[in-house]
Parts: C-alpha cells; structure tokens; sequence
C-alpha cells in the first residue's frame, strides 16, 4: 500500500496526481499544434504518444536546472538523487532502496552547504545552489516561484535570470 502525503493534505491525492501529470491538457491538441509547427515531431509524434510534460516542484525544477549546466542527463539524475540523500528527509524504504524528499530551502541555505555540495561532486554549480537557496530563503516565500507560472514568458525569465547559474 502507497500514500501520497501533500501541503494540500491527504484527501487530496486526484488533484494532486492531475497536476504533477498535467492530466487536464488535452494532448491530441498540443501534439497537433507542434506537428504543425515542427517537421521533426510530426515524424515522430505516433511513436511518442501520451508523453507529457511533468508538472514538477518549481523549488525543485530551479535546482535541477542549475545543476543541469554543461551535463547530461544521467548525471543531473545522480546529482539531484545526491543531493535528496544528503541534505532531505527520508521518506521510505521500498525493496531496500531508501528515497527522500528535496531539502528544504533553509536547509540548502545554510552555513557549509557549499562545501558539502563540492565533496558531493557539484563543482563550480555548488555555489550557485547555495547562492539560489539563500536568495530564496532570504527574498521568497514559499510559492514565489510557483507564482511565475502566472506571469508572461518574459517576466518569468526575467525573475528567474535573478538567480546564479541560471
């Protein structure tokens, strides 16, 4: 048996499933935007079908798009798997494998964070995650970023772009 524990409260599993899934978009339509604006995804859009954007944490997607700088994939996934076993909580052992969640803001804030990230194997994107997680420990509250998803493109670059290592 799973649970799935939210800041919504615990009733409200459907809701949050259909947001983090982005599950209210009608895709049908998206894929024929794109595959008319786009010749290579009209090639392949039948072999991709129900592919979906997540809707993620944009605290974590921040972070996750620092690290993501001259990397590919498999090592931004080590990074951001590091970085939850070092500085999140634990959530759960599941066939012995332990998961936990992303630190906190005020966590990654803290005096030393940068160093440890170093020793974690973040380089020169250690100072930017800290760098990040003061400023929006300092500056933001807890949906500050979550409020850009309101905004146009432009001014959400523009406040994102306030931010080292983006």
């Amino acid at each position: 048996q799973y649970e799935c524990h939210t800041s919504r409260g615990r009733d409200d599993h459907e809701a949050v499933l259909r947001d983090y899934f982005n599950l209210d978009v009608n895709l049908c339509k998206l894929y024929k935007e794109w595959s008319a604006s786009d010749v290579n995804f009209s090639h392949i859009a039948d072999h991709f079908q129900g592919v979906r954007i997540l809707r993620q944490d944009p605290t974590e997607t921040l972070f996750a798009f620092i690290c993501s700088s001259n990397n590919h994939i498999s090592r931004i996934s080590a990074m951001m798997e590091r970085l939850c076993r070092r500085f999140g909580v634990k959530l759960a052992v599941v066939e012995g494998e332990e998961f936990h969640s992303f630190p906190s803001v005020e966590k990654l804030a803290e005096e030393g964070i940068e160093a440890e990230l170093r020793e974690l194997g973040f380089g020169y994107r250690a100072k930017y995650v800290w760098k990040t997680a003061q400023r929006l420990h300092r500056e933001c509250d807890k949906h500050c970023l979550e409020s850009l998803r309101n905004v146009s493109y432009s001014e959400a670059l523009a406040e994102l772009l306030k931010f080292q290592g983006v």
